[in-house]
């Protein structure tokens, strides 16, 4: 995702090593998918009448 300039990648000099990763401009694009794509799981869920792993509370 770095390459696709989704993604920027930090690299710090320090031990043990650290690295921070973040969404581009580019990248926050795809939020409201992403998002869409998790309320469409937890509705998937429901249907399926089984506990949603990952509730929204």
């Amino acid at each position: 995702m770095t390459a696709d300039g989704i993604v920027s990648r930090k690299l710090y000099p320090v031990v043990p090593p650290k690295t921070e990763y973040r969404l581009t401009e580019r990248g926050k694009t795809l939020v409201p998918i992403v998002n869409a794509m998790s309320d469409w799981g937890h509705e998937y869920f429901k249907y399926l009448g089984i506990p949603d792993p990952c509730p929204e509370d």
